[in-house]
């Protein structure tokens, strides 16, 4: 079964013991099931048969050797296979006598794995590789090539860097990968399977994940909070590839592994300080995706972020030999939170402050209701000094979102980046006019906002994009009046058969009805997500 969204996250602490074996890097039962499954494959026989050296596959190469030479050596399988058997002595039992006779064909040479001393087992070598060929062309909503994706160029060096069993940052790194590999490998099978939810790949995404957060609090408790720069890089990392497989998922224990990564960034002293003393496109990449996801995750329960603020001078900001701003010569093809959100920087900022300015409207509104039973003055003229505060920045944050989408549209912007951002902005307009500044949901000016979004999104998927446009969708679907109910409905059918995310959630959200939560509570919206298992951040 999909534990993601059947099993609650488990309330006892594992022993000092436990923790300190899966720091082991060779138990035998791990050497026995390797066996096993290696001797099952004559394929896979030659990856495990040879003594491969040990050493970081950054280093093997040329000192030069660029990031898109390394990514080119490590995608692909060796050149030739063996059919030889030498096993190793890494398991009690000897090698079947019915392959221990196998020679190696006359000219047939195995080329050495590079990958083999960082993933100890074949199917962690296809899962790591899975995810570099197909999965994280999936995790960007341009299509680019593979030697620019972000997610390769930014971080395979980093998962790298280190064999398996020596630095726990490291294998929580590519532990995390590998279960964001194999989840999407069992998305890719779900739908031929008689009985999707009984997915093994699922089930083995669900472990992995469970071992790379383990994997992490030892980390952390190891380094009482004082981690190096190379740790809280590998910290975010993971982080982030356990946010992205959560959110693909329906994980609904996501903010688990959230959590982790805003701990680690506010014990840095917040992004600037960090991007400071760490000024790498490596730690940029990282500190920003690491942002955006917690700013998802507050967009599904309410509150305001911890790494954004209202103002953050760091998201716009340039470092040594930084292209990836906009103001470049190639504008998003080489911004990489355009290539992954399909948002610039200053749409993503606008949403930063409608988050902020929420959860000011609701920690008002909560210090309200609890003055009421006293009456106390000083808090009453508080209250309403700060309401009046918060009005004016709510009409002002109106006329920025406004201005940005009448800004001209640079001829270095996409198509799908125009479209990401206006969508965005006229959903953050609708939430601030009608929750903010108490316009009436149904007034003709607030379903104008409505039509023009589903327009772009019609737009779109008639144009083949779809990925980054559940949020809109699901956005206007709760502010959407009855005359367009059915159009959204169409457009959720139309996205359905598209979407790179677990068929089952899919459907979940799809069949949620949105609209009854426009005048609900915020306790009765997340209450009614949970019982549902729609509790997830959603892009």
């Amino acid at each position: 079964m999909l534990r993601d969204a059947d099993l609650a996250a488990s309330g006892s602490s594992p022993s000092a013991s436990h923790l300190i074996s899966l720091l082991n890097p060779h138990p035998q039962g791990v050497a026995q099931a390797n066996f096993l499954f290696e001797s099952s494959f004559l394929e896979y026989l030659s990856d495990a048969d040879m003594q491969w050296s040990v050493g970081p596959v950054a280093s093997e190469g040329t000192q030069t050797e660029s990031i898109q030479q390394l990514i080119a050596r490590v995608t692909r399988q060796p050149s030739s296979r063996s059919y030889a058997l030498s096993v190793r002595s890494t398991s009690p039992s000897p090698a079947p006598a019915h392959l221990s006779s196998l020679s190696l064909p006359t000219g047939l040479a195995k080329q050495p794995d590079p990958l083999i001393a960082y993933f100890p087992s074949t199917e962690q070598r296809h899962l790591f590789r899975h995810f570099l060929n197909e999965t994280a062309p999936a995790l960007v909503v341009i299509p680019i090539p593979q030697d620019r994706n972000p997610w390769l160029v930014h971080t395979i060096r980093l998962a790298l860097g280190q064999p398996y069993g020596q630095d726990v940052f490291h294998d929580a790194f590519r532990t995390a990968l590998i279960s964001l590999a194999s989840l999407d490998v069992g998305m890719k099978s779900s739908t031929s399977l008689q009985q999707p939810s009984d997915n093994a790949m699922y089930e083995l995404s669900y472990d992995q994940r469970s071992t790379a957060l383990e994997l992490l609090n030892i980390g952390e408790a190891m380094n009482g909070g004082n981690a190096g720069l190379d740790a809280v890089d590998l910290t975010l990392a993971a982080v982030v590839a356990l946010a992205f497989r959560d959110r693909l998922a329906g994980c609904q224990s996501w903010e688990e592994p959230i959590t982790l990564g805003v701990k680690s960034v506010s014990a840095q002293g917040g992004p600037a300080a960090y991007i400071a003393r760490h000024s790498t496109l490596q730690t940029r990449f990282l500190i920003e995706q690491m942002a955006c996801v917690e700013l998802l995750g507050c967009m599904t329960n309410y509150v305001a972020p911890k790494i954004f603020s209202w103002d953050n001078p760091w998201l716009h900001r340039r470092i040594s030999g930084e292209d990836l701003l906009q103001g470049s010569e190639e504008g998003d093809s080489t911004d990489h939170l355009a290539l992954v959100y399909g948002w610039d920087r200053l749409a993503l900022q606008c949403c930063a402050r409608s988050m902020v300015l929420n959860d000011e409207y609701q920690q008002v509104g909560l210090l309200k209701e609890r003055n009421s039973r006293y009456g106390y003055a000083a808090v009453t003229s508080m209250t309403y000094q700060r309401e009046v505060s918060m009005l004016a920045r709510g009409k002002k944050l109106v006329e920025e979102a406004q201005a940005l989408r009448s800004q001209p549209t640079p001829s270095s912007t996409s198509v799908r980046v125009s479209r990401g951002n206006s969508s965005l902005l006229i959903c953050l307009e609708v939430t601030i006019l009608c929750s903010h500044l108490r316009q009436d949901l149904n007034h003709k000016d607030i379903q104008t906002k409505v039509e023009m979004v589903l327009d772009i999104l019609d737009k779109s998927m008639g144009e083949g994009m779809f990925a980054g446009f559940l949020l809109p969708l699901v956005w206007i679907a709760v502010c959407a009046d009855l005359d367009h109910k059915e159009r959204v409905n169409s457009l959720f059918s139309r996205l359905q058969q598209h979407y790179h995310l677990e068929p089952a959630l899919m459907n979940r959200l799809v069949e949620f009805q949105w609209g009854e939560l426009a005048t609900a509570s915020l306790e009765i919206w997340l209450d009614e997500m949970r019982k549902t298992k729609t509790y997830v951040p959603i892009f």
